[in-house]
Parts: C-alpha cells; structure tokens; sequence
C-alpha cells in the first residue's frame, strides 16, 4: 500500500504540464514545486519547502494555504509556518492550529512555532484555555509561558499531572516544580523506577526540555540519574549537561567520576565536550582534568573551557581547536561563537569560515567544515555592520568551496540588497556565477537576456547546487518570466 502511494507522488510530480509557451526551464521549475507537495521517506519535501519558506515571498502564498488543506501532518506545519513567516506581524493564524483535529501534528507545530518565534505569549494564552485543544499541546504552551513568568491558568498542569502518560506527567510535574511546589519532582523518581519502553524516552524529553527553557527545578534529579546503574549513555551525557547547566553542587565530582570511567577516544570526547557546553556554569579549575588528559583533543577543549570560563578571549586557542577537524568541537566552538555578541565574535566567525578548506584540507568531514562557513557566514552577513567591508576581501582570498558557503550564507541572511556586499568581484568557477546570479535575481533586479538564458538553465539542470537553491533558482526564475502563478496553478492542480 506504502508503494502505491508513494509511485502515486512520483506519477503526479512528472505529469505533464500545461504549458503555454514551450518552455523547458518552466515544466522544469513546475515539477520542482509539484515535488515540494509530495512527502518522501528521505524527507526531500522538507529541504525543498524549508528553502522556499526562506525566501520570505507573499506570492508564495498560494502554494502554502495549499498544504495547510493536505492530510500530511509535514505539508500542514510547513504551511501554516510559511503564512507565517510572510505574515506582516510575522505570527502563525491560531485559527490554523485550532481546526487541526490531530494532537500530535498541533503538538509539532506549537513546538515549531515556538522555535521560530512565530507565536506570541498572548496566542500561547489562548491555546492553554482553549477547550478544544488536548493537554499535551496545551502543556508545550505552557512551558514557554512558565519560562517568561507568564502562565495565567495552572489548570492545565493539574490536568497533565492526571496523565498516565510518562512524558506528559514529568513535564507537568516539572512546571509545578519551577512554580514553586517542589513536592510534584517525586513524580520524576516514579517515572525512573517505571518498567516498559516508555521510560527512557520521558526522561530524555523532560532533561532536554528542562535545559531548554532553563527549568532548574530537575537539578538534583538529573544528576541523580547519572548515577543510576546500566542508564543509558544518551540520557546519562544529558543528565550531566544539565546538572552542569544548573549549577548543581554534586555535579562536576559525578561528571569527574563518569570522564574516569569511560575508556574510548571518543566517550571522553563526548564527555570533554559535555563539561566545556558548561564553561560559564564552572570555574577554570574544572578544566583541569581536560588539559591533564593523553588525548590532544581532549586537552585543547579543556584549554578553550578554561579561557571561556574565565572570560578571557578564546579566539587563538580556539583556531587551535578547529585544526583538530573534530566533528564535535568544532559544533562547539561554532555554537558557543554564535552566542556572543557579533562585535565579540566577528573574528573568530572569520576563522571558522576560513577553517573550511585551511590546513591540510582533508576530504573526512569537510562537508561540515563547510556547513559551519555557511552558518558563520549568515551570522555575520546579519549582524555585522562591517560585513560590506569584510566581505569582498575574504570572497577574494578564499579557495573554492569557501566561497561558495560565504554566497550561501549570504542568499540565506535575512538583509537588505545582499548582492551590494559583493557587486564589484567578478567569480570565475560557474557554481559562484550562479550564486551571484541569484542574489541578484531574488532582489528584483532584472536579469538581462543571457542572465534569464543562464537562469533557465540552473533550472534545468543545476549546475552544482543544492536542491534547497535549485527550487529557490526556480521560482526566481518564474517571477523574472512573470509566470510565477500560472506555475504555481499547474503545480497543485490535481492530476
């Protein structure tokens, strides 16, 4: 049945279109928006929407009221995010999430919402008195209500306390907690000493969530459960990370015990970086069992711990740390520098940048290398008033696939005119003259004729690009031929 459907989606993506003008590049563009409205296992649907959902465009409008009237709880979340997001007051429509009648696509959405910022406190106030919204969603409302001290109707905790459901009940108990009744955390000690696969999953999800929104009600509970005999790793490491986040008294020694314990290069990896995501939380002397470590790597995270600490600049070790080409700590570093303010940042968001292809540029792992230039790039392009003076310096002397994540970064900052940054270089690799040609495109400057020539023939074939920037070049490409909505018309009509 699974196989039906699926080549049922393939069927309609490859329908033929009815076009009025042949044009190839246009069957080639409607095919890619068509695609974007049929969910595969490999989650192709989410690149492709996520990537138009980017490009903040109202006339997009059509394709997303579209996928909130599917049946597929992916296709609906993206649509009512992607109204959202072109929303003037840039909040999601309540009206959306109160017709959905299936909990656990509200409960995504909420979540979503939340993340991008698309929902107000107000709006999270209706959704807790809603009568027509389950517990569950309504708890997700109020954990971010909790959070900013907020939370006028606590009914909806003492109805999560009623839950035989493990995750919903710990999350309600914690919420209870943080308002100042600690007597509900014995629930948390029920939940640990519960049989069954339902266990561990509500344990992580209540120390993930708990870290989240900053609940340090749990701290002595999450350390606790470090040293709970035969736990599982994942919820061990997380127990410990929040521990460490909460300042908890116990803490650090149960963390000293568990780095003593494990044996492989990368548990005490694992484990160097769990303390060093705590750097703020503990003092430069907890660094020390790091840089008394064998293992190199492991004694320059503790070296970057100890600078972060004790708040001193980290930008020279840091760099060190990158050298390493370890996927973990350069996750780390790369978060920790897009936490700082960018004048404390912009030069080690330089150096993370240029860390791509520096060194003996191994081919292991550069895709994330890579990925981080992409993610420096953008946070620097967006918070740097200096980018326009930086930036065609570090296009110029960078090597090839460096460039290319600093123009990605740039197509996804949310700025003004990107393409003025980098007007006056000239790229001679084909990828970077499609990514300049898109810039240029996406603001509304009108392509010349061999541009549109060029353009329709990124969407043709793709010369390189991702398939995020595949789809964006196309419906470029259809608003510079001003058949952007007859496109989208033939894309969702049913075949």
């Amino acid at each position: 049945m699974r196989m039906n459907i699926v080549l049922a989606g393939l069927l309609a993506i490859f329908q033929a279109v009815d076009v009025k003008a042949e044009d190839p590049a246009y069957v080639s563009a409607v095919r890619q928006l068509r695609a974007a409205t049929f969910p595969d296992r490999q989650g192709q649907h989410n690149l492709l929407l996520g990537a138009l959902r980017n490009l903040r465009d109202p006339a997009l409008k059509p394709l997303f009221s579209h996928l909130v009237g599917t049946s597929e709880p992916s296709l609906k979340i993206h649509g009512v995010l992607g109204l959202g997001e072109i929303d003037s007051k840039s909040k999601i429509d309540l009206t959306l999430l109160m017709n959905m009648t299936h909990a656990p696509t509200q409960a995504q959405l909420i979540s979503a919402a939340i993340d991008s910022e698309l929902i107000t406190d107000e709006q999270l106030q209706q959704v807790v008195k809603s009568p027509g919204i389950e517990t569950p969603v309504k708890i997700i409302a109020a954990a971010k209500l909790v959070k900013e001290g907020k939370l006028k109707d606590q009914k909806v905790i003492a109805n999560g306390l009623k839950s035989e459901r493990l995750a919903l009940k710990g999350l309600a108990a914690v919420l209870k907690a943080q308002l100042g009744d600690k007597s509900s955390l014995k629930i948390l000690d029920e939940i640990s000493t519960a049989k069954g696969l339902e266990r561990d999953p509500a344990r992580l999800l209540i120390l993930r969530s708990s870290i989240n929104y900053d609940f340090g009600a749990i701290a002595n509970w999450a350390v606790g459960l470090a040293d709970e005999k035969g736990i599982h790793k994942g919820i061990k490491m997380t127990a410990l990370r929040a521990g460490l986040h909460f300042k908890q008294a116990s803490a650090l020694a149960a963390w000293k015990k568990t780095f003593a314990e494990v044996t492989s290069v990368a548990d005490k990896t694992r484990y160097a970086i769990v303390l060093a995501g705590a750097a703020k939380k503990v003092s430069a002397g907890a660094f020390d069992t790091l840089i008394a470590s064998k293992i190199e790597v492991v004694q320059q995270i503790g070296r970057v711990g100890r600078l972060i600490s004790s708040g001193q600049k980290v930008d020279k070790e840091a760099m060190k740390l990158l050298e390493f080409n370890n996927v973990l700590a350069s996750r780390w570093i790369l978060q920790h520098t897009l936490q700082l303010p960018i004048e404390k940042s912009a030069d080690m968001l330089v150096a993370i940048i240029l860390a791509a292809e520096a060194g003996k540029n191994e081919v292991r792992f550069r895709s994330h290398r890579v990925e981080n230039a992409v993610l420096s790039s953008q946070r620097l392009i967006e918070k740097s008033k200096q980018a326009p003076l930086i930036l065609p310096d570090l296009i110029k002397g960078a090597p090839p696939l460096t460039r290319q994540a600093i123009l990605i970064g740039l197509i996804r900052a949310e700025v003004k005119q990107p393409h003025a940054m980098i007007k006056s270089l000239k790229f001679d690799k084909e990828i970077n003259q499609t990514l300049s040609l898109l810039l240029r495109t996406r603001e509304g400057i009108k392509p010349s004729e061999d541009e549109l020539s060029r353009l329709a023939l990124i969407v043709r074939r793709g010369p390189g690009l991702q398939t995020s920037l595949r789809v964006q070049a196309a419906w470029i490409y259809l608003k510079a031929v001003a058949k952007n909505q007859m496109a989208l018309t033939d894309a969702l009509k049913k075949g």
